[in-house]
C-alpha cells in the first residue's frame, strides 16, 4: 500500500462510496479523519469491528471521542481509573504512527492497525482481523513480524516466563538478548533485574522490581508504569496478559510527551499565578457556560455568592443566586428568571462590555469574550471610584449651572424671591443634599443677635424650618466659646464646616435639635456688614465637603450679597428721590 495518496478527502461521492465497498469486500475496516482529527467517513466493516461507537459516529465526530468510547467498553473495570492515560497514549500513538501494529481486543482477536497520511493533513485508518494467521503457538515469528514497525520495544513472554518474541527496539534497550531474534536469551525476570539494574535510575528501581513479587507469572489486568531512565529520558511499561498465561510487554519513550505535560503545567502554573495578581476579577467559562477556573479577585468583586463560585458551576446559576440574594441594584428577586434569560441574550453578543451597579453601591464593569474553542472570558474591574467621579463631576456642573441660571434671573431684576427659591432649589437638588437656607441675622432692641430663616428649600421627607414655629428665631448665644467662634468666622467671611457630632454645646444641640448631621455655612456680607449665611444641610451623612460645594456656595453667597446690596441701594434712591419729591412739594407751598 502506498505511504501516502494525493489526497484522502475525495471529491466525489461517488469516488467515497467506491472507497468504502472496495475495503468492506476486504474486510477491512476504515476511517477517513480531515487534518484536524475529526471523523469524514467510516464504511460497514468499521461497525462490525467496532459495535460500541455505532450511536455516536457522525461527520465532525473528534477521533479523541471515538477512542474514549472503545476503552470504556474494551477496559476491564479495575482498568477504568486509567482511562484518560489510554487516551492519552493512543492519541500519541495516532498523531506518531508511521508503520502498522498489532493489539489484541479484550475478546481476543487481534487487529492490524494502519494508517496513510495525505499531504493535507488528512489521515486514513485501516483494521485488519489478523486472529487466523496470528493464533498463540507457532505463529509468534508472524506476530513479531507485525510489531517490526512499531515505534515501541515489544517483547511477548510466555506463561513459564520465557520471551518468546521481541523486535529490534526491545534488542536495542535489553542487549544482553543479544542481536539475532532467533537466538533470544534470558527470561522475564532476567530482563526485568537488567533494565532496573542498567537502565533506569536508582529511585525507580522498586516499582520495576516489584512487579517480580507476584506468586506467579500470570497477571491479570494491564499494568503501566512510567520510569526515568539514567540519560534522563522517560519510558513506559504497558504489560497486557495474554489468552495463553503469558504476557506483552510494551516499552515506550515517552520523553516527549512528559515534558509536554511539564511544559504545559509550568506554563499553566504561570498561567494561573499572573491571573491570580490581576487587580480584575478573571473567569474562565467553557462552551456550555461553565466554570474552569477564575482568581480570587473574581470572588472577591462578587461576595455574596463567593460561596457557589466553585468549577463546574454555571454562569446562569450563578447569575441567578446573586439576583436571589440582592446582589444586583434594582432586580426583583420575583422577577429573576426573565432577568437571567434577558442577561443570557445579552451575553451571547461577541465583546459585550457592561457597567453593572449592585445593591452594595459597587460598581463592576463586566467584560465578556468568546474564545476560539467556544468558551467565555469574563472579565470584571471594579470602577466604583470612576464611576463616584463620574457622578461627582455631573453634580459640579450641575451646581455651576445652578449658580449660572440663578445670576441671570437675578441680575435681570426678576422677582428677588422667587428667584431665590428657584435658586436654591437647584443648588440644592445638584448638590444632594436635604436642606438648602438662606437666614438673616437680626438684633433685638438691646443689642442681642438673632438668626431667623427668609429663604428655604428642602428635599423630600426633610422638616422645614420656614413652617415650624419654634425654628422661626434662633439666638446666637454670646456664653458659648463655639458659638462665639462661629460669630466670629462668618464676620470676617470665612467658610464653616460643621459635622454635629464633633461638636460641643448649646451649637451642638443646636444642629442636633434640627436633625442636621453636617452642614457647610458661608457668610453673606453686604458691604462689610454681616447679613446673613447661606447653608447647605446633610440630614443623613456625616459627609466631607468637597471644594466646589465650598465655591460653589461661596459664589452663592457672592451673587446674594451682590443683589442684596443693589436692591439696597436702588431702595435708597428710591427714598431719596421721594424725600426730594416731597422737599419740593414743600417749598412750592411756602412760596404761595
Amino acid at each position: 500500500m502506498p505511504e501516502h495518496l494525493p489526497s484522502l478527502l475525495p471529491d466525489r461521492d461517488s469516488s467515497l462510496a467506491l472507497l468504502q465497498a472496495a475495503l468492506d469486500l476486504r474486510a477491512t475496516a476504515m476511517c477517513l479523519f480531515d487534518a484536524s482529527d475529526r471523523l469524514v467517513c467510516w464504511n460497514t466493516t468499521y461497525t462490525r469491528y467496532f459495535p460500541e461507537e455505532v450511536d455516536m459516529l457522525a461527520p465532525g465526530v473528534p477521533y479523541e471521542a471515538t477512542l474514549r468510547r472503545f476503552y470504556e467498553t474494551n477496559l476491564p473495570p479495575d482498568e477504568l481509573p486509567l482511562l484518560e492515560h489510554h487516551v492519552a497514549a493512543g492519541l500519541h500513538r495516532h498523531r506518531t504512527q508511521c508503520e502498522p501494529y498489532v493489539y489484541q481486543r479484550r475478546d481476543g482477536h487481534w487487529l492490524k492497525a494502519e494508517i496513510i497520511r495525505g499531504p493535507d493533513g488528512s489521515s486514513l485508518k485501516l483494521w485488519t482481523d489478523v486472529t487466523t494467521e496470528n493464533r498463540v503457538g507457532s505463529q509468534w515469528p508472524d506476530l513479531k513480524d507485525s510489531f517490526a514497525g512499531n515505534d515501541s520495544a515489544f517483547a511477548l513472554y510466555a506463561a513459564d516466563g520465557r520471551c518468546v518474541s521481541a523486535n529490534k527496539r526491545y534488542l536495542q534497550l535489553v542487549p544482553g538478548l543479544g542481536d539475532d531474534p532467533s537466538q533470544l536469551q534470558g527470561d522475564y525476570a532476567q530482563h526485568i533485574r537488567y533494565l532496573a539494574g542498567q537502565v533506569v535510575e536508582a529511585g525507580e528501581q522498586e516499582q520495576l522490581l516489584a512487579l517480580l513479587e507476584r506468586a506467579n507469572f500470570n497477571i491479570e489486568r494491564v499494568e503501566v508504569l512510567t520510569l526515568k531512565r539514567r540519560d534522563g529520558r522517560w519510558l513506559e511499561l504497558e504489560q497486557r496478559p495474554t489468552q495463553s498465561g503469558g504476557l506483552i510487554a510494551f516499552w515506550r519513550d515517552v520523553t516527549d510527551q512528559i515534558e509536554a505535560q511539564e511544559r504545559a503545567v509550568t506554563l499553566q502554573q504561570r498561567l494561573s499565578d499572573a491571573i491570580e495578581n490581576l487587580a480584575e476579577g478573571v473567569a474562565l467559562f467553557d462552551r456550555d457556560d461553565r466554570l474552569v477556573m477564575c482568581n480570587s479577585r473574581f470572588r472577591d468583586l462578587n461576595q455574596p455568592i463567593a460561596d457557589l463560585i466553585r468549577p463546574g458551576a454555571f454562569w446562569a446559576d450563578l447569575l441567578r443566586a446573586g439576583s436571589q440574594r440582592g446582589q444586583f441594584l434594582n432586580v426583583d428577586p420575583t422577577e429573576a428568571e426573565n432577568w437571567v434569560i434577558q442577561q443570557r441574550l445579552q451575553r451571547q453578543r461577541a465583546g459585550r462590555v457592561l457597567d453593572v451597579s449592585f445593591a452594595s453601591g459597587q460598581w463592576l464593569r463586566c467584560t465578556d469574550r468568546r474564545t476560539r474553542e467556544g468558551g467565555t472570558i469574563s472579565v470584571r474591574s471594579d470602577i466604583t471610584d470612576l464611576k463616584q467621579r463620574e457622578a461627582e463631576l455631573a453634580r459640579q456642573a450641575a451646581m455651576m449651572s445652578a449658580i449660572s441660571y440663578a445670576a441671570t434671573r437675578l441680575i435681570s431684576k426678576a422677582d428677588f424671591a422667587t428667584a431665590v427659591e428657584e435658586l436654591l432649589g437647584r443648588l440644592g437638588t445638584a448638590a444632594q443634599v436635604s436642606r438648602v437656607m438662606v437666614s438673616q441675622i437680626v438684633s433685638d432692641e438691646e443689642g442681642e443677635q438673632y438668626w431667623t430663616p427668609r429663604f428655604e428649600w428642602c428635599a423630600n421627607g426633610v422638616e422645614s424650618f420656614m413652617d415650624t414655629p419654634v425654628y422661626q428665631q434662633g439666638k446666637l448665644s454670646a456664653a458659648d466659646p463655639d458659638w462665639q467662634k462661629w460669630v466670629q468666622q462668618q464676620q470676617v467671611g470665612g467658610l464653616i464646616r460643621i459635622e454635629t457630632a464633633q461638636l460641643n454645646g448649646t451649637l451642638r444641640q443646636h444642629y442636633e435639635h434640627r436633625g442636621v448631621v453636617a452642614a457647610l455655612s458661608a457668610p453673606i456680607l453686604v458691604g462689610s456688614h454681616w447679613w446673613g449665611s447661606v447653608a447647605l444641610d446633610d440630614c443623613q451623612n456625616a459627609r466631607e465637603w468637597s471644594e466646589v460645594e465650598s465655591e460653589v456656595l461661596k459664589t452663592t453667597a457672592t451673587l446674594l450679597a451682590a443683589i442684596l446690596q443693589r436692591n439696597g441701594v436702588e431702595s435708597e434712591l428710591v427714598r431719596q428721590r421721594e424725600a426730594l419729591h416731597q422737599a419740593e412739594k414743600l417749598s412750592a407751598l411756602g412760596t404761595l
